[in-house]
């Protein structure tokens, strides 16, 4: 996967995020800076132990490393994958409306 250098439009700041995951709804937080999401932090969510942990570390990475918001969920943990990044979108949208 080839990495972008910023995404355009995206503001500088720390934004909220919220998607329903398997669990319900999830919060993230993402930090962007310089254009780049630099940090995704989850604030809250009702996912289970051994499906979250993985699919949280390893979309979080990609995201931050390739500054793709179209990344492969992790087999096993569709929802959970899908509420993760419906979340980070939607802060991501928060950052271009700012």
């Amino acid at each position: 996967v080839q990495a972008i250098t910023y995404i355009a439009g995206i503001n500088g700041g720390t934004y909220e995020g919220f998607g329903m995951g398997f669990g319900g709804i999830m919060n993230t937080e993402v930090t962007i800076y310089n254009k780049k999401i630099t940090n995704i932090k989850v604030l809250s969510h009702g996912e289970t132990t051994g499906y979250y942990e993985e699919a949280f570390r390893e979309l979080s990475y990609e995201i931050t490393e390739t500054q793709n918001l179209h990344v492969d969920s992790i087999s096993g943990a569709t929802s959970t994958c899908r509420g993760f990044l419906n979340s980070v979108k939607d802060a991501v949208n928060s950052s271009l409306n700012n």
